[in-house]
């Protein structure tokens, strides 16, 4: 990690007032105020992507199953954690199909740029929010079919009776590369 010197100083300061007084009610107040705030930026941006996964699982992906264009976006919806700084789906954000990109909406960042997206871009870029900053958002992910039908197999092996073992995907894994 690069620091100038400036930040370097500056580090070095709040170090050495942090040692001549460290048991200072200033500090100790502006430590809580850092978390408290990071824990309520967690908060919104967890509850922000949770809408935005709902609104995919009631109405984007059954219209899609359904093939019924165009999907409309009735509400904002976050698809970054960086919803305060940079881009979101507007309300009444239209795509017609599954590729067809529409421009996101620019917050308050004056850095952003423009930007464009499909539905897919935007539930990847979704999810890979979640899983990057930890969030606990309730994001579920269909079974493959493969696991569907080792699941029939498995419920008509005969070694299923000597094990007493459950048809987790553990237990599947093992199963199939033990035989081998």
């Amino acid at each position: 990690m690069k620091l100038s010197r400036m930040r370097l100083r500056r580090l070095i300061e709040s170090v050495l007032r942090e040692e001549d007084n460290p048991g200072s009610k200033f500090a100790s107040s502006v430590k809580k105020g850092d978390q408290n705030k990071s824990a309520a930026d967690k908060q919104k941006a967890t509850q922000e992507l949770q809408k935005t996964y709902d609104w995919f699982v009631e109405v984007v992906f059954p219209a899609i199953e359904n093939n019924k264009w165009p999907i409309v976006a009735d509400d904002d919806y976050a698809f970054e954690t960086s919803l305060f700084d940079d881009f979101y789906i507007g309300k009444g954000t239209s795509w017609s199909n599954i590729k067809e990109e529409q421009p996101l909406k620019k917050g308050p960042n004056p850095h952003a740029s423009s930007a464009r997206g499909s539905l897919g871009h935007v539930y990847y870029d979704l999810e890979q929010s979640v899983i990057k900053n930890n969030l606990r958002v309730t994001i579920q992910s269909d079974q493959p079919e493969e696991f569907e039908k080792a699941v029939e197999v498995a419920k008509k092996d005969p070694e299923e009776e000597r094990v007493s073992e459950g048809l987790s995907r553990g237990s599947l894994y093992r199963r199939r590369y033990r035989r081998y």
